[in-house]
């Protein structure tokens, strides 16, 4: 990938670790993104961001959606998060970031 900053987002179904998995089985974590030296972005808000809307023990909660981005984004921008957000339309939740990172660099201005 270069030295280009890399942010990429959206319903990976796939967690990363244990920690994003509430209910069921254990899953393995990807290697996609491990190989493609993408890391998590640190999200504020609700860890998971998709249930099953069953009830009871037969219910699910998983950190399916995410943004992953590179070491050279982290470096130029090593404060950037994102906010998940509850969501009351739909099983996933939506990815707002609040950080417009690309608005701080000098050719945006």
């Amino acid at each position: 990938m270069g030295d280009n900053e890399w942010l990429v987002l959206g319903d990976f179904n796939e967690i990363m670790d244990d920690s994003e998995v509430l209910g069921g089985w254990d899953l393995e974590a990807p290697t996609c993104l491990t190989e493609a030296d993408l890391s998590s972005v640190p999200m504020q808000g609700h860890i998971f961001t998709w249930c099953n809307n069953r009830q009871g023990p037969s219910r699910l909660w998983r950190r399916l959606d995410r943004m992953v981005a590179n070491l050279s984004l982290f470096m130029r921008y090593p404060d950037f998060f994102y906010q998940s957000a509850n969501t009351k339309i739909s099983d996933h939740s939506p990815k707002p970031s609040h950080n417009l990172f690309w608005c701080m660099s000098r050719e945006c201005r």
